[in-house]
């Protein structure tokens, strides 16, 4: 978690980007669909009424099924335990189990994969109840009768408050909300800090399912591989993490990672056609919906990550999505109609999401990025560190392994080497001198070797300088 809390600091929900020493980066629908190969297309994840009679009426659907329900541990305030949920494994349903059965064992199964994997909330253990009525009504519709949903967009948005939430809370126990699993995928795709070791075969066929659409997404990659991580890591790196984004450079961001040989590196078999099915949705500026949460989506703030031309000014995250719908919430409010009348307009406004589109810019250039870069640094918090004047070319790869920069920061540590030496020489002098130093002179004399003998130690990313304060 701390790679995780490290990036999450660096969010900016003015902007619903990662204000990063290269650039604002920040996952876009195109990472959802090539990372998680979920729908873009489809209706709004908008906010449902869900009755107070909720438990009553789950506990009215699963009458039949071995599992008992604990009713105790459906509290009416947040949703189904997810204790509860993971009963219902797929080794408890009979081979000739009935049609009931199954369409139950379904609805469970997508409770589990909404509140474990795609919306992850503060409760911890349980589902968000509004999730419910979702879960009911794909169980029970025919597959030719199924309402197609924007999932895609959802778990964006509900990242990206998430994002909004976590970047200014000061809580030690502030839990991140949405997809984490989007996030850490993201990263490792594009950053090499915190990124594990694995192996790059491409995916073998057994990877594949019998149909077109079953086949692995560009995220598989991290989940289908042992991961190992560098030995320089270990607990209680957050200083460390925290350090390395700050020497984030252009040369270590895999800027455009689903490029067409990128894609036949990693599946030389082909991915499924579904990823690309809703690219056109790839650029929208419309806002993302989920429930209550109303995010805007950014993609011109980002452009280098299509592989174009960064323009600027560009317009704020509040330009599209005004502080005051940014901030719903449903804490300490009722489960009411009022809702789903306050957010209709966001809603309906994503049926024109094809049409509200960032017009592209020319490709991408070196020249252009850096006349970005200087309209973007006066904006953003830049830190003084070292600069290497001579650089060896680099070309960010996958194959990048975690922190770069030991070399560099040995160059850092030269000057408070030398000032070291500097104090060591000025003491002797006294001392062969016959001078006595009193308690304070060597009090503060120890205290100054001190203090640089941790600059040195935290300019090569040892953690020892953190732990023992």
């Amino acid at each position: 978690m701390s790679l995780l809390t490290a990036l999450v600091d660096r969010w900016r929900p003015e902007t619903h980007t990662f204000h990063l020493p290269c650039g604002e980066m920040a996952p876009t629908l195109q990472d959802v669909a090539m990372l998680l190969g979920l729908p873009i297309s489809g209706d709004a994840v908008g906010p449902r009424v869900v009755p107070s009679t909720w438990l009553d009426d789950l506990e009215d659907r699963f009458p039949n099924i071995d599992i008992a329900i604990d009713v105790e541990e459906h509290p009416k305030a947040t949703g189904p335990a997810k204790s509860w949920i993971l009963q219902f494994q797929s080794d408890n349903l009979a081979h000739d189990a009935d049609e009931d059965s199954v369409t139950r064992s379904l609805e469970a199964y997508l409770l589990w994969l909404f509140g474990y994997i795609m919306f992850n909330n503060s409760h911890g253990a349980y589902v968000d109840r509004v999730l419910v009525p979702y879960a009911q009504e794909i169980a029970e519709a025919a597959v030719e009768e199924m309402t197609q949903y924007s999932w895609g967009s959802a778990v964006l948005a509900a990242t990206y408050r998430g994002l909004c939430k976590t970047s200014v809370q000061n809580k030690h126990n502030a839990i991140f909300t949405g997809c984490p699993i989007l996030l850490q995928l993201w990263l490792y795709e594009r950053i090499a800090i915190g990124r594990p070791i694995i192996d790059h075969s491409p995916y073998e066929p057994d990877m594949y399912g019998d149909t077109e659409d079953d086949r692995p997404t560009m995220g598989t990659l991290w989940y289908a591989h042992q991961k190992r991580w560098a030995h320089v890591q270990s607990r209680r790196v957050y200083p460390d993490f925290v350090a390395e984004f700050d020497r984030l450079t252009l040369e270590d961001v895999v800027w455009e990672p689903y490029s067409e040989l990128a894609i036949t590196t990693r599946a030389p078999f082909g991915i499924s056609s579904v990823y690309f099915q809703d690219q056109a949705f790839w650029m929208t500026t419309t806002a993302l919906v989920y429930d209550v949460y109303i995010e805007a989506h950014c993609p011109d703030r980002v452009r280098r990550q299509f592989g174009q031309r960064q323009l600027y000014p560009v317009p704020s995250a509040l330009h599209r999505v005004q502080r005051h719908d940014h901030s719903l919430s449903r804490t300490g409010q009722p489960f009411s109609n009022m809702w789903v009348t306050r957010v209709q307009p966001w809603v309906d406004g994503w049926d024109q999401a094809e049409e509200n589109m960032a017009l592209s810019t020319p490709a991408h250039t070196e020249a252009s990025y850096r006349a970005y870069l200087s309209w973007y640094e006066p904006k953003t918090r830049c830190r003084l560190l070292y600069a290497d004047m001579h650089p060896q070319p680099h070309v960010a790869t996958l194959q990048d392994g975690y922190a770069r920069y030991r070399d560099g920061a040995l160059a850092g540590t030269f000057e408070m080497c030398r000032l070291m030496d500097v104090d060591a020489r000025a003491n002797l002098i006294k001392i062969r001198a016959g001078s006595m130093m009193d308690r304070n002179e060597q009090e503060s004399a120890w205290t100054r070797v001190s203090q640089r003998d941790h600059s040195i130690l935290e300019a090569f990313g040892s953690r020892t300088s953190y732990e023992d304060s």
